[in-house]
């Protein structure tokens, strides 16, 4: 009689939600399900590059990743969390004492960031205290050799109040990323996106925010460090460094040219950019006497 009544028990939980999200499903406004579809939401901070608006979770051979979860609810399958659609239908597992759900990314792949979704009509208090997970290790979250890049809290929450997502932090390298509870608990994800990670640029280069790419410093500029979202002027009494420069060399000091009065005659006009000295352009076209002088094409 017992174990029958925690069969009914369970049955009558697994109706339970059943007729609510049928119902809340009906009084959903239509369009809504294609409103969010193939959204990007994250690029790499300034001073990083990379394509960190890469979703891995649809990259496997042109399209979508398997997923898979602990249980199921009737209807609210792995996949309908991983569509591209972030404002549609949800996976669902059943109440089990520590639900999760599961994206195989095909093979080990470096993560940087996620951001999931959570239902718009109820239940967004079910994803609380959620944890993210990436490994190898695709029986169970906290298997070995799995390690855990995000753990939710209270500071801070997005995804129990509107637009009912929240981005984070994942560094970690695996094939598996896990959105899971450590708690008995349900999960319900509307949609799952598993970010690229993102690059320092190295010395001498920078970005600004949501490069792709970085760029080598400007002439009379440097970077001497790695994630520079800007570069310095190179400062007064050094040499002007060339493209991608680490540092700006000091200025050679200048050379004598005689150690009395000299005449230098230029023999055809001649672009001079510096001039270093004492004296005066004196007589005709292209000469020029001083006492001390110092010419740079």
């Amino acid at each position: 009689p017992l174990a029958i009544m925690r069969i009914m028990q369970k049955f009558f939980h697994i109706m339970m939600h059943f007729a609510l999200d049928f119902l809340l499903a009906s009084t959903m406004p239509s369009g809504s399900e294609t409103a969010g579809r193939g959204r990007r939401t994250l690029s790499c901070p300034a001073g990083s590059f990379g394509d960190g608006g890469m979703n891995l979770a649809r990259d496997c051979g042109g399209g979508a990743c398997s997923t898979a979860m602990s249980s199921t609810l009737v209807y609210h399958d792995a996949p309908l969390a991983n569509d591209g659609n972030t404002a549609g239908d949800f996976a669902h597992t059943l109440e089990d004492p520590a639900p999760w759900w599961r994206v195989d990314l095909g093979s080990a792949r470096r993560v940087g960031a996620a951001r999931l979704w959570a239902r718009t009509d109820c239940c967004q208090e079910r994803l609380d205290g959620f944890e993210a997970w990436v490994g190898d290790d695709g029986a169970a979250p906290n298997a070995t050799g799995n390690a855990l890049c995000h753990r939710d809290a209270a500071v801070g929450r997005q995804h129990n109040a509107t637009p009912y997502s929240s981005g984070f932090a994942c560094a970690g390298r695996g094939r598996y990323f896990f959105v899971a509870l450590p708690q008995f608990g349900v999960v319900t994800l509307v949609e799952v996106e598993v970010y690229d990670a993102c690059d320092p640029c190295p010395i001498g280069a920078f970005s600004a925010a949501g490069s792709s790419a970085c760029a080598p410093c400007p002439p009379n500029t440097f970077s001497n460090a790695t994630g520079a979202t800007s570069c310095q002027r190179c400062p007064s009494g050094s040499e002007v460094g060339p493209p991608g420069s680490a540092s700006c060399a000091p200025k050679t000091p200048p050379s004598r040219v005689g150690h009395g009065p000299c005449e230098l005659p230029l023999l055809r006009w001649q672009n001079i950019s510096a001039l270093e000295g004492v004296g005066a352009w004196t007589g005709g076209l292209g000469r020029l006497a001083t006492a001390d002088v110092q010419v740079r094409p």
